[in-house]
């Protein structure tokens, strides 16, 4: 795992796994808005508009893939084949070596290209010195470019470069020296010495640590060959005449890699077959699948191979608040590991990984441990593990101040335990490096756990938990962002269902870790724990007005009855401080002038006033202003303890985990669940009912579009604990269930057959998949591509759910 694409930032950058890493990665010159102007292409940014897409036809993980990336704009399409080796030399030392060709074509032949493609090698040890060398067999028309490093251990490394293609004259190199603190920001880089780049011949300073290699002017077509090696020769000099690429002519070097890729490609086909369970015979035969029997094989594939393509090597500190303190750095460290979208979030996230991981450790059970080894020696030795983890200064450059600096007592759902219940059930079957495995990290587990239980146990409710950190609008901790919970923040009072949903699971998941342990004694412990959770879950969270499990929210306004006869919190008030006519509040009304505060972010901001001492915001348009009031002095202020008010995707927290035990009540649930008007879309499962007075409202993030990762659980709920044909959802009066539902088999089918579609649809234009689909029309929203947890749809398609 020493080599691989492991900055998934990047179009193309292959590095290896280092905290003083060597970075072999492409970027290329583009004409600018204004004449005379250029810009550097080199990283997938979100928010290009220009049509540029990166996706894997496929990925391994580890040994080989496959990109493309288009670029309309200058009318190029560019091929990335990566293939790698490891083995044993006759003395049994570890030889490795990896190969990337690089192909550049037009996608209009009518048109020209539109680019100056440049190959560049990093390495923040330096120690760059590259030759150039005729090719045997070529000659003077082709030169090989090679940089030999000396390694510890009396290991040397080598790296080839060769242009290959119709016009193999023009190239030039070009080496620099760059900070090592800036040598990451190869945009900056090619913007600051654009001239230099773009015109100057042959040049090398002495010191250089960044080499950059111009490709010749490209007609039609062309190729680049990159080659690696890395082993220990007998002679010194052995290395500096050692070759692949010179072994060989181009068209034999090019017809033995793609046999090479060709061998892997059906390797990763078999495998995938035997994983998944999913051939094309299946989609042919399926009829949920059937309708998508065309490319939906390819589709499915491709979630995998994008998902692995996300993942990332990073070194550095986490930012860590210290209320006593400020804000400090804690020691660098690294970091392997999945990453939500290669375009937006190149980082480690803590609950993102659980679902990554769900879906990589049944392909590769290596590749999953290593991960979560990582992500358990970033723990603190108090429990705490950082939930987002943005190490190095290229990972902060793309993230607001706010967000990098990490919380100790915030939590973040502990999803982790699905990859690692997989392995736990392999470990029973006698896999010995699975079982050694499990056990060496056996102890972080039950840290993990009691610094959950310590920190997100309300201390006047024992067994109650609720999230630490949360807001009036937001609840970054849960996962949920801006799901709404309740306007007025009672930390410690609340009881928060997902959270407590989580800690049943994770409660009897630990039961399980600690039995397959031989520590019997914490298994019982764990049991008792389970226990006792879920019975404060069903005593404390059930709303016996509705009969749904909700939030317990403590003191917050009395509710109101809304038109459409369901109940909304009487927030009278706007999150940004807007009044008057042309501000209109989640209850569709003008909101008022005053922001009445708890003692939370939002006091002391008031719009304007009627005290004399008071200076009104010349922006308020209140027809009228009220006394400034606080929440916790205005005993006038009608509050009371209840649950929450809102329909959505929390609700069904304990239909996840199978903790629905009374018949009625489950019937509630599903009928809620399968009513068009509140939360079954044509796409998928609602994150916020339909009917909600925060539906699509303000930040509008988790507040009605269609979330693959929630989708995944409800139907990973209902599929393990809820499927019947003989169960009638029963036809509930204030539920307009979908009249296709009349079993519960039904209502998980055609949640799945939707959600597969809507996926399916937008991959089908573009094979981009996305952060979440509108719960109306289907169209992927937000961030692309997105092949975080979006890629559990594999999952969904193959009804493989752990």
């Amino acid at each position: 795992m020493e080599w691989g694409t492991y900055k998934p930032n990047q179009f193309f950058g292959i590095k290896n796994r280092d905290p003083e890493p060597i970075t072999v990665g492409m970027a290329w010159v583009v004409p600018g808005m204004k004449k005379g102007e250029f810009d550097v292409k080199h990283s997938y940014k979100y928010e290009s508009n220009n049509g540029e897409i990166a996706y894997y036809e496929f990925h391994d993980g580890w040994s080989s893939s496959k990109q493309v990336i288009e670029d309309p704009r200058e009318n190029a399409r560019i091929e990335i084949e990566f293939t790698k080796q490891v083995k044993l030399d006759d003395n049994e030392n570890v030889e490795s070596s990896w190969q990337a060709l690089i192909s550049i074509q037009r996608i209009n032949p009518k048109k020209i290209l539109g680019m100056v493609p440049f190959i560049y090698l990093s390495s923040i040890k330096g120690g760059i010195k590259p030759q150039q060398k005729s090719h045997p067999i070529h000659k003077d028309q082709t030169h090989v470019l090679k940089i030999v490093r000396n390694l510890p251990d009396n290991y040397n490394e080598y790296f080839e470069f060769m242009n290959i293609g119709e016009n193999v004259n023009g190239s030039t190199v070009m080496g620099v020296h760059v900070e090592e603190e800036q040598i990451w920001n190869v945009e900056s880089l090619f913007r600051n010495n654009m001239r230099e780049i773009l015109l100057g011949g042959q040049q090398y300073q002495e010191n250089a640590n960044f080499v950059i290699m111009r490709l010749p002017k490209i007609k039609k077509e062309s190729s680049f060959f990159i080659s690696y090696k890395k082993k220990r020769y007998s002679e010194i000099d052995d290395v500096h005449t050692d070759s692949f690429l010179m072994r060989k002519s181009e068209s034999e070097l090019i017809d033995d890699f793609k046999l090479q890729m060709q061998i892997k490609r059906k390797s990763f086909d078999n495998k995938f077959a035997s994983v998944f369970k999913l051939n094309q015979e299946r989609f042919d035969n399926d009829p949920i699948l059937n309708q998508f029997k065309e490319k939906g094989l390819q589709f499915s594939k491709e979630a995998l191979s994008n998902l692995l393509g996300g993942i990332g090597y990073y070194y550095g500190p986490v930012l860590i608040r210290d209320r006593n303190r400020g804000s400090s750095y804690d020691e660098p460290a690294e970091l392997f590991t999945g990453s939500p979208s290669r375009s937006r979030f190149p980082r480690g996230f803590l609950w993102d990984e659980g679902f990554h991981l769900t879906l990589t450790c049944q392909w590769s059970k290596l590749l999953c441990m290593d991960i979560l080894s990582h992500w358990f020696n970033s723990m603190k030795s108090n429990g705490w593990i950082p939930r987002e983890q943005i190490r190095g200064p290229e990972a902060e450059s793309n993230v607001p101040r706010e967000f990098i600096v990490q919380d100790p007592k915030v939590a973040n759902p502990p999803s982790m335990m699905f990859p690692m219940k997989f392995l736990l059930q392999e470990a029973q079957k006698g896999d010995k490096k699975i079982t050694f495995f499990v056990s060496t990290l056996y102890q972080k587990w039950q840290t993990w756990y009691q610094w959950f239980f310590k920190s997100q146990e309300n201390p006047s409710m024992p067994f109650n938990f609720s999230w630490r950190g949360r807001t009036s609008q937001e609840n970054f901790p849960s996962g949920l962002d801006d799901y709404p919970r309740g306007f007025i923040v009672n930390e410690g009072y609340e009881i928060h269902l997902d959270l407590q949903s989580w800690m049943v699971e994770f409660s009897k998941f630990m039961s399980l870790y600690a039995t397959l342990a031989e520590d019997q004694k914490s298994s019982v412990k764990y049991q008792f724990n389970a226990k006792r959770i879920e019975e404060e879950l069903h005593e404390k969270l059930l709303n016996p007005n509705t009969n749904l499990y909700a939030d317990y929210l403590g003191l917050q306004f009395e509710p109101i009855l809304l038109k459409n006869g369901g109940y909304a919190e009487k927030i009278e008030w706007r999150i940004d401080l807007k009044c008057g006519e042309n501000a209109m509040n989640s209850l569709k009304q003008p909101a008022k002038c005053n922001h009445p505060y708890s003692n939370d972010e939002f006091k002391n901001n008031a719009r304007c006033c009627i005290d004399e001492n008071c200076i009104p915001d010349p922006d308020c348009s209140c027809s009228r202003c009220e006394q400034f009031r606080s929440i916790d002095d205005d005993y006038n202020t009608q509050l009371g303890n209840s649950y929450s008010v809102h329909e959505g995707i929390i609700n069904f927290w304990p239909i996840m985990f199978g903790l629905v035990n009374d018949n009625q009540t489950l019937h509630n649930h599903l009928s809620l669940l399968g009513d068009p008007t509140k939360m079954l879309s044509n796409s998928g499962i609602r994150s916020l009912s339909k009917m909600d007075q925060f539906y699509q409202y303000g930040s509008n993030y988790w507040r009605g579009a269609i979330w693959i990762n929630v989708n995944y659980l409800v139907l990973r709920g209902l599929f393990k604990f809820y499927q019947s044909d003989e169960t009638i959802i029963n036809q509930i009066p204030q539920y307009k269930v979908d009249p296709q539902i009349q079993t519960q088999s039904e209502l998980y089918q055609i949640i799945r057959q939707r959600l597969i579609q809507t996926v399916y649809k937008n991959w089908s234009q573009n094979h981009l998949f996305w952060e979440q689909y509108d719960n109306e029309s289907g169209v992927g929203t937000f961030t692309k591509p997105f092949t975080g947890w979006t890629a559990l749809i594999l999952l969904i398609v193959s009804e493989n759910y752990v």
